[in-house]
């Protein structure tokens, strides 16, 4: 509708012409907010879940503190999700010179045949261990003590966990002390055979010579 006589002087809005939440979502603009806006030396808490931004999602953090025969993670964590994932971990042994190992699930199915393949060397010093039709993968060369600080840490990273072109692999580090408290640096390999390549891995278990006593365990995927 016109205006019947004079029209009124257009005047400026001002913030508080503007109540709060008149102005919906809809009507943002989606390229409204922009680097000019934010405090990019600031720091966002976000509630849900970020995805697309790429990096490495915390998937598991877990703390072992009683004694146990072994430590599975299950395909809650491990599946088609990602296809790489990197472990820290950290574990004591109730027994001396333990030795740590590894055996991957297939279909929710622990595998205990001869498919694994592995190779471990001692950063310090020219020994390896290795084999191409074990019943488990081996992370460390030397043994690892059990009296107290003596432990094993390390890292692995994860890597073909869905493909069935190449056989799963892992490659990582770990540093243990042995039963008489010496530090020792380990470059650790593995792989299952190339006749298994079949095998999709949906979770992995660790375990010792004895059991393990304590440790933590974190699990990260990393995204596509």
């Amino acid at each position: 509708m016109g205006f019947i006589g004079k029209q009124p002087t257009s005047v400026p809005l001002t913030s508080s012409d503007i109540t709060d939440g008149i102005i919906s979502t809809a009507k943002i603009a989606d390229d409204a907010v922009g680097n000019t806006k934010l405090d990019l030396s600031a720091n966002y808490a976000f509630t849900g879940t970020v995805t697309g931004a790429g990096g490495m999602n915390l998937l598991l953090n877990a703390t072992i503190s009683s004694s146990i025969a072994g430590y599975a993670i299950s395909s809650t964590y491990i599946n088609s999700t990602y296809d790489e994932y990197l472990i820290f971990f950290n574990f004591t042994f109730a027994v001396d010179t333990s030795n740590l190992k590894m055996r991957v699930y297939v279909a929710d199915s622990l595998k205990t045949a001869s498919i694994y393949a592995y190779e471990v060397g001692n950063t310090g010093a020219s020994n390896y261990v290795n084999s191409d039709n074990s019943d488990d993968f081996r992370l460390n060369e030397n043994t690892i003590g059990n009296a107290t600080g003596e432990s094993v840490q390390g890292m692995l990273h994860l890597q073909n966990v869905n493909t069935t072109s190449f056989p799963f692999i892992y490659s990582g580090f770990c540093n243990l002390f042995n039963g008489s408290g010496t530090h020792e640096g380990q470059a650790v390999t593995g792989s299952l055979k190339v006749s298994d390549i079949a095998n999709v891995v949906n979770g992995i278990r660790f375990n010792g010579s004895g059991n393990i006593n304590g440790g933590t365990v974190k699990l990260y995927g990393i995204s596509k």
